[in-house]
C-alpha cells in the first residue's frame, strides 16, 4: 500500500509502476482509492484542483462524514463526484466501517472485457451494506476535470487506432484515466483499451458471443475538447 500526502498528484506515482521496468516485473498494481470527506469536499474541489484530480484517478472512492451533514449536502456531493468520475464505484462508508473487499484486490489495472459505469452509491454499514441510486442534480459544477463517455457500434480499426493515437499525442497529459470495450468489424473479440496519460495498453478479449456488438470508451480527463473529439469517434464508424 502507498499512502500519499493530502495533496499529491496520482499520476506520476501511477505511471512509475508501469515505465519502471524492475516495478513493473516485481509489482502490480491493483487500485487507486481515494477517501472523500463529504464534509469538506465541496470547498476542496474549489480550492484545490488537485482533489479532483485524485477523484478523477480512482477506482474506488470511499465516502466519509455523511452522517455530519444533511441529505441535500450528501446528494450534491454525490452527485458532483459522479461527474467527475463515473466509472468509479462510490462508497458510502458509516462510522469508518469499510472491509477490506471493498478496497483490496480489486484488479482495476488488468484489462477486462467489463466496462461498469457506477449508477448510484453503496451504502456500507455495520453489518450490512445497500445500494442506492444517485438522485439527478441540475446544478452545472466547473470542475476542469469531468468524464465523458463515447458509443457508438462497430469500428474500423483503422481508425479507430489513429483516432486513439492521435488523442494521446494531443491530450494525453491531460488524459487522467481512460478505458474502452470497443466492437471492430470483422474481429469477434472485443478489444480492450485502458491507458494512463500517454501510458496505453490494447489487448483482444472474449468474444462478444449472444452479446450485441457496442464500443464504449470512457475518458476521464482535464481541458478536452470534447465536441470535437465526439465527432472524431463518430467517424471511426465502419462503413
Amino acid at each position: 500500500m502507498v499512502e500519499t500526502t493530502g495533496l499529491a498528484d496520482p499520476g506520476p506515482i501511477i505511471q512509475t509502476f508501469f515505465v519502471e521496468e524492475a516495478l513493473r516485473e516485481a509489482l502490480r498494481l491493483d487500485a487507486v482509492i481515494t477517501l472523500a470527506d463529504c464534509q469538506h469536499i465541496a470547498r476542496q474541489l474549489d480550492e484545490h484542483p488537485v482533489a479532483a484530480a485524485q477523484l478523477g484517478f480512482a477506482d474506488r472512492i470511499l465516502l466519509s462524514k455523511c452522517d455530519s451533514v444533511d441529505e441535500a449536502t450528501r446528494a450534491a456531493a454525490l452527485a458532483r463526484i459522479h461527474r467527475i468520475n463515473h466509472k468509479a464505484e462510490i462508497i458510502d462508508v458509516q462510522q469508518g466501517d469499510c472491509p477490506p473487499a471493498f478496497w483490496l484486490d480489486i484488479d482495476a489495472f488488468t484489462l477486462s472485457d467489463e466496462l461498469p459505469l457506477s449508477q448510484g452509491v453503496r451504502i456500507v454499514r455495520a453489518g450490512g451494506e445497500a445500494f442506492a441510486p444517485l438522485s439527478g442534480q441540475t446544478r452545472s459544477w466547473h470542475d476542469t476535470i469531468q468524464a465523458q463517455l463515447f458509443e457508438g457500434g462497430e469500428l474500423d480499426l483503422k481508425r479507430i487506432g489513429a483516432f486513439m493515437e492521435q488523442c494521446i499525442a494531443q491530450h494525453g497529459n491531460d488524459m487522467l484515466r481512460y478505458k474502452g470495450v470497443l466492437a471492430i468489424a470483422g474481429e469477434s473479440r472485443r478489444l480492450i483499451v485502458q491507458g494512463v496519460h500517454k501510458v496505453v495498453g490494447f489487448d483482444y478479449g472474449s468474444p462478444w458471443g449472444e452479446t450485441p456488438p457496442r464500443s464504449r470508451l470512457v475518458i476521464i480527463g482535464r481541458y478536452l475538447p470534447v465536441e470535437p473529439l465526439r465527432e472524431g469517434f463518430a467517424a471511426c464508424a465502419a462503413i
